[in-house]
């Protein structure tokens, strides 16, 4: 059986009280008033109107968004790699392309954004006067 040290058992001690207001006012406010609020809360705080603009704008910034994370995590485990090739230049010059090629990817996508942020702008400018 494992000793439980002073330091982690303060921190479970700590961890208890800071979790149990959360647990008491998740149960006294009841799961289904919980349910009702967050239903609630998402139809007041998304517009439900359906416009093509909107739609675009959503999909343009949730591809956006993935393809940060993408980019993020190929940033890690590049850097990763490096700091573990151990100078083995194969596994460092292998890790320097997958850097490289990261960027020219994200200047791309960043570069096709600014093309379709400038083309709606410009159409949709046009398109109410």
């Amino acid at each position: 059986m494992p000793k439980i040290s002073k330091n982690n058992l303060w921190l479970k001690i700590i961890a208890f009280f800071i979790l149990l207001p959360n647990i008491s006012t998740i149960k006294a406010a009841g799961l289904d008033q919980a349910f009702s609020n967050a239903k609630d809360a998402a139809t007041t705080t998304y517009n439900t109107s359906l416009s093509v603009e909107a739609v675009v704008s959503d999909v343009i910034s949730t591809v956006l968004a993935l393809i940060g994370v993408l980019f993020v995590v190929l940033m890690i485990s590049a850097g990763f790699q490096w700091m573990t090739a151990a100078g083995n230049e194969t596994k460092i010059d292998k890790a320097l392309s997958i850097i490289k090629t990261s960027f020219i990817g994200l200047i791309i996508v960043i570069a096709a954004y600014a093309i379709t942020y400038f083309v709606t702008t410009t159409f949709s400018s046009q398109l109410r006067n």
